[in-house]
């Protein structure tokens, strides 16, 4: 590697994209015909998702480097993130056809098939890949990030569980073990897993939704087990006071003995997050204080017997179960 490309790998170690391929191009002026130059301009394209230029380069690298698997490995990239799919793929048997033996290379084919659609053989490319290098990381990952969008959450379990074994820090499978958590209704550990994957990746938004996305599912469990209560106990009461308020009651000091228990075990920096996160997502907040309200309001009914507390407190549990929904639009609207 000359001195040149030494700098724009150093550049790149630092975080200094923008400088990395102003030197870059600053090569390719004296050298257009630089594969490793291309290829390396084409790599930093990829990272920035800027698919039609980093396919230019990969190109230009393929024609000043027909043997060079790397070259076809990043043309495949862009053209599947610019939805070109056969021609991503074929790009990419070519890289395999060029080294059949690298993990790197089939790892790469099997996220090009997985995104063309044929997730069967990109998660038999991805087992190659593991077999051939079980110490890859990326490769489990791979493996886990097929198998989970197969509906395999088992194989996808084992597959992040490893990945992160090898890689501690690898934000990626943290994260999507941490979905895989939630989806089997593992809130607090889920949401263990995506504060980590937040903390290790700050500059990254997607973790942080998926909290937020989280405590507003929480949120949502909760506002509808107290509109429920509230509705079921306004019907008691044609039965007499006493079922209603002893079911209000006793319904109430359940969902509080859950809540507590919730958020005594919830990650303590969740906590202490949990004011910041109210003030950004005030909509969120508003809701879950009309819940609560509700839920006041039907404790006291179960306490002093009068109706009218019951009645405004379910129609405080139904305002804030609407408010929660227009709450879910704002927040896919933002994020």
């Amino acid at each position: 590697m000359d001195t040149g490309l030494r700098r724009a790998q150093a550049l790149v170690e630092l975080g200094r994209i923008a400088d990395a391929e102003a030197e870059l191009r600053r090569l390719l002026a004296g050298e257009p015909a630089d594969a490793e130059a291309l290829m390396m301009l084409a790599h930093l394209q990829l990272m920035d998702r800027r698919f039609a230029e980093a396919l230019a380069a990969a190109d230009s690298a393929v024609a000043a480097g027909p043997f060079a698997e790397r070259a076809y490995r990043l043309r495949a990239l862009a053209l599947s993130g610019l939805g070109r799919h056969e021609p991503a793929v074929e790009a990419a048997a070519r890289a395999v056809s060029l080294d059949p033996y690298s993990s790197i290379v089939l790892r790469c084919y099997a996220i090009v098939l997985h995104t063309a659609g044929q997730s069967g053989l990109a998660q038999e490319m991805a087992g190659r890949a593991v077999q051939l290098n079980p110490l890859d990381p990326d490769a489990h990952f791979r493996v886990g990030d097929i198998a989970s969008d197969r509906g395999d959450r088992e194989t996808a379990r084992l597959a992040y569980e490893e990945t992160l074994r090898l890689k501690p820090n690898h934000v990626a499978a943290r994260h999507d073990l941490a979905i895989l958590d939630f989806r089997r209704r593992r809130v607090l550990r889920a949401l263990g897993g995506l504060l980590d994957a937040a903390a290790a990746a700050p500059d990254e938004t997607v973790a942080a939704k998926n909290i937020v996305g989280v405590l507003a599912w929480c949120v949502g469990v909760l506002g509808s087990m107290e509109l429920l209560c509230a509705l079921f106990s306004t019907q008691l009461v044609e039965a007499g006071g006493v079922p209603s308020r002893l079911f209000a009651g006793v319904v109430n000091v359940l969902v509080a003995v859950v809540v507590g228990a919730f958020l005594v075990r919830m990650p303590r920096r969740l906590r202490r997050a949990l004011p910041l996160l109210a003030r950004r997502h005030r909509w969120l907040a508003g809701a879950t204080g009309l819940i609560f309200l509700g839920a006041l309001l039907t404790v006291s009914y179960s306490v002093s017997g009068a109706v009218g507390l019951l009645e405004v407190g379910a129609a405080a549990a139904c305002a804030g179960m609407v408010w929660f929904r227009i709450t879910l639009i704002a927040l896919r609207r933002k994020f």
